[in-house]
């Protein structure tokens, strides 16, 4: 096989806009509020690259409902335990 007719082993690199890049050194920074005001401020771009990366974004900053069902599943076994033990003291 010739050279001229091998594939490239690497998909060419599409360039990544400076609010795109900006927002995401935010976020490896650790500065969750910035990258979150910089998505929300995305997701209503005009162009539709910025606005699928700003929507992307947004919807890692989602809560998770399983955390929420966790935590009051937990909350409630906390309290019966506390009054399953109070009540059989003597």
């Amino acid at each position: 096989m010739s050279e001229a007719t091998a594939e490239p082993l690497t998909p060419p690199i599409e360039p990544v806009h400076a609010e795109v890049r900006a927002m995401h050194d935010a976020l490896d920074r650790g500065d969750h509020q910035l990258a979150r005001t910089m998505a929300t401020t995305l997701a209503t771009s005009e162009d539709a690259s910025l606005r699928a990366a700003g929507e992307a974004m947004v919807a890692r900053f989602q809560r998770d409902p399983w955390i929420d069902v966790v935590f009051v599943g937990t909350a409630l076994l906390m309290l019966f335990l506390a009054v399953h033990y109070l009540g059989h003291r003597e």
